[in-house]
């Protein structure tokens, strides 16, 4: 049986993973944590630059790339930034999107205006 693996932050955070692996089905969730671990105030497109980034990042340790994203939500502290985040999802993904769910939510951080959920293939 195939057993789930669990990855863990470089830094302190809540009790959760970083991302949890399944064979080659990858989750995880990133924000627009800056490499210093802070949380910069800013507009949609810097965040949403700053958390894809996180993404890509994350995605090739753990095996994988933007390329083999399969499903996206993501969650905006204000529904009105959505046009400003698909303008970066479109220069990151390029005519090749995956699957997208956007909500609006309340964030953990007063500053944080993006966090992303994500599913994507390893290998």
């Amino acid at each position: 049986m195939t057993q789930v693996e669990r990855i863990q932050p470089e830094r302190p955070v809540p009790p959760i993973a970083l991302a949890a692996a399944y064979g080659d089905l990858l989750i995880c969730t990133v924000v627009p944590e800056e490499p210093d671990g802070t949380i910069r105030p800013g507009s949609i497109e810097e965040q949403a630059e700053r958390a894809f980034a996180n993404l890509g990042e994350l995605l090739r340790r753990l095996g994988s790339s933007l390329e083999r994203v399969l499903h996206v939500t993501v969650y905006l502290a204000d529904i009105e930034d959505r046009a400003g985040m698909t303008g970066v999802w479109e220069r990151v993904f390029g005519p090749d999107y995956p699957a997208r769910a956007t909500v609006q939510v309340g964030l953990a951080h007063p500053d944080m205006r993006i966090e992303l959920t994500v599913m994507a293939a390893r290998g």
